[in-house]
């Protein structure tokens, strides 16, 4: 591919996802009137591996009680439900677990930008989820952990993400969702950063819409 024709797939694909970012504003604005919190930027202190990676997150409080959230998160399903529309979970195996952790492995594929005409950039990734036992056994909390399984080939060279819910003891809950992802796509460093943090927004407004269910 020459170098103009290169330039003007990129100049497309940066200008379709700015567009699907703009039309995904209502969703993200419910978030902030729910009082979410939520940040995105480049790492800027790691070595040349870091290099390009966006660090994400968003903290939120629900009028939840913990303990329900803990007696409803191992249900089927519950991965899809508290995905974003761009993400769709396509298998869920598990779980196994240890005297410490409750592991679920998962194949899921991301579409950042869907239409009703076309879906663009779309990868599929590998990851394995870290639930720890005593926290929710003993600590009154949720602490997940996420991070691509190392044994399959996901289209990121690089994703993590944490999952964070403390019980606050009053009928509510405080959430934290983190996220540390390097794609290829190949968009501006800050189309991806607000993509980053736009996805996280669209995340919390699905954990919130299950959590409101049970």
């Amino acid at each position: 591919m020459n170098t103009r024709v290169k330039i003007a797939c990129v100049a497309m694909v940066t200008g379709l996802v700015g567009y699907q970012l703009l039309s995904q504003t209502a969703t993200a604005n419910e978030a902030h009137a729910r009082q979410a919190f939520s940040y995105a930027a480049l790492n800027t202190e790691g070595g040349a591996a870091d290099a390009d990676v966006v660090e994400s997150s968003i903290t939120f409080r629900v009028d939840v009680p913990f303990q329900k959230i803990a007696s409803n998160m191992f249900k089927p399903g519950t991965l899809a439900k508290i995905s974003p529309d761009h993400v769709k979970v396509d298998k869920v195996e598990g779980p196994t677990e240890t005297d410490s952790e409750v592991i679920y492995k998962a194949e899921e594929t991301i579409t950042p930008l869907k239409t009703a005409i076309a879906q663009v950039g779309t990868k599929k990734l590998f990851l394995v989820f870290h639930v720890n036992k005593n926290a929710l056994k003993n600590e009154g909390a949720l602490y997940v952990k996420c991070n691509l399984d190392p044994e399959k080939k996901s289209e990121f060279s690089h994703f993590a993400g944490r999952i964070f819910a403390v019980d606050l003891h009053n009928g509510s809950t405080m959430c934290m969702v983190t996220a540390s992802t390097k794609s290829s796509w190949p968009l501006p460093a800050a189309i991806r950063v607000k993509a980053a943090r736009t996805f996280l927004q669209l995340t919390e407004s699905s954990i919130v819409q299950w959590m409101n269910g049970f």
